[in-house]
């Protein structure tokens, strides 16, 4: 009789950590949302980041291309991106005398963007111009990578949905013990 009590709170304890860890997981996009950093669901992510910070991008141009967001970027971010056989279209900078981004960023295309600051504090810098037309344009603009990490690690997390049914329904997938008669 108490092993039986036992293995029901046991099947309790599991469908009820089951239903919290769902209600996070959905819950995670509404701090996003109330920060203005979440992207539209579904859209292009310009991506635009400084040399240096090149080998810490990997893993936020993954996250987004798995969430299946279109990727765009500047040459060299997009040969990064080409590197790990992701799919992207390529912009020219503004300095390479094309308005492309900045169109793309007003356009209602771009979901979000990531632009890594470089040095210097001129604003007919490529970034600040790309950084000025998203927040003109109402686009989330990430610059900070451990930003963006989180941001992309929430929407994957999101992304993912857990079934949570009736204990009858997990009991009933339980083998069947047989006896040595059977």
């Amino acid at each position: 009789m108490y092993g039986s009590y036992r293995a029901t709170l046991r099947y309790t304890a599991s469908v009820s950590e089951a239903a919290r860890s769902h209600e996070k997981t959905r819950a995670r996009r509404g701090p996003l949302v109330a920060a203005g950093l979440a992207p539209a669901r579904s859209g292009k992510i310009l991506v635009t980041v400084a040399d240096k910070d090149k080998p810490e991008v990997v893993a936020i141009i993954e996250g987004f291309h798995w969430l299946g967001y279109e990727l765009v970027a500047t040459s060299g971010t997009a040969a990064l991106v080409r590197s790990l056989g992701i799919d992207v279209t390529e912009v020219r900078k503004l300095a390479e005398g094309s308005q492309d981004i900045l169109r793309l960023i007003r356009s209602g295309e771009c979901a979000a963007v990531i632009n890594t600051p470089t040095l210097g504090k001129t604003v007919d810098r490529d970034g600040f111009l790309i950084r000025r037309a998203a927040v003109e344009a109402r686009v989330p603009c990430l610059t900070s990578l451990d930003t963006a990490l989180a941001v992309v690690t929430a929407l994957r997390a999101s992304a993912i949905t857990t079934n949570v049914a009736p204990l009858a329904e997990y009991r009933a997938l339980e083998p069947v013990a047989t006896t040595a008669a059977d």
